[in-house]
This record gives C-alpha cells, sequence and structure tokens, in this order.
C-alpha cells in the first residue's frame, strides 16, 4: 500500500467481506461465512487456538476452507463462557468450545446450514451478560441473538 487510492481500495475490498457479519451478502465477497474465534487471554489459556487450527484443518479437509473465514479476535468479554466462537452471517453464538465439537459444528452448522442448538450459548445469561456481548459483537447489529430461540433481549 503506497497511496490513499491503494488504501481505499483495501477498504472496500475489507467492507465487502465484513457486511456478512451485518447479516449482507454483497457481490464479490470471497467467504460465505466468518467464524470469530476468541483469542483472548481467557479463551486462550482454554485452547481456543488449537480448537481454530482443528476447525481450519477440518475445513481444508472438507474442501471448505476458501468458502468459510476463520478470525482469531480479541477477547469477548465473557472469558468465564469461553472458548468463544461466533458464526456468522447467522451470528451463532458458541460458548465453552471444546475439540470435540468442532467436527459437529463443521459438518452440522458450516456444512449443513443448522447451528448446533446444544453448543449455542445459555440463555440463562443475566441480561447485562447479553448486553456485553452484544457490545462486543463484530456486526453491532443486535441480530445473532435472535437465532437461539428468538428471546432477545
Amino acid at each position: 500500500m503506497k497511496t490513499l487510492q491503494d488504501l481505499n481500495a483495501i477498504m472496500e475490498e475489507m467492507r465487502k467481506e465484513v457486511a456478512i457479519r451485518l447479516g449482507k451478502v454483497e457481490d464479490g465477497a470471497k467467504y460465505e461465512k466468518h467464524v470469530l474465534m476468541c483469542g483472548g487471554t481467557g479463551c486462550t489459556s482454554s485452547g481456543s487456538m488449537k480448537i481454530a487450527d482443528e476447525l481450519e484443518k477440518q475445513l481444508k479437509e472438507k474442501g471448505i476452507d476458501e468458502k468459510v473465514f476463520v478470525v482469531r479476535t480479541g477477547c469477548f468479554g465473557l472469558c468465564e463462557r469461553g472458548p468463544i466462537m461466533i458464526v456468522y452471517p447467522e451470528g451463532a453464538f458458541y460458548t465453552h468450545v471444546k475439540m470435540e465439537m468442532i467436527t459437529r459444528i463443521v459438518d452440522e452448522h458450516l456444512i449443513g446450514g443448522k447451528a448446533v442448538k446444544e453448543f449455542l450459548y445459555d440463555l440463562s445469561m443475566s441480561k447485562s451478560e447479553r448486553q456485553l456481548v452484544l457490545a462486543f459483537d463484530a456486526g453491532a447489529n443486535m441480530k445473532f441473538y435472535t437465532l437461539v430461540d428468538g428471546t432477545g433481549l
């Protein structure tokens, strides 16, 4: 990147990609799904980076690594519920993710199109906890919580 025009081209390319987190499909977007894996200290100490490695391995083995973008993020703010994984465009919010859950998430959700309900976050979270999660939602559209069971805030 050497010019403002180069920077604007990068911004436009990334806008198309990030739109998926807002529930929008943009022409020219490279990926169909984004998987955000928490890389904060608490989640990392619970194995999130090894889980992300396994996820990427399975995506490649099953031939969908060109359709699913894995992003290792910072902290989502709910370390006690980690490792945390969010899948867009659905906004499915998985908590306490373990290595043995990855195959089902890949097969049933990323390939099959249906979130693995028993792995989704616990609706017994307090309203303030859910609001905190929403504040950390990269899409900032407060849409993902409706996909769990429609309860919202």
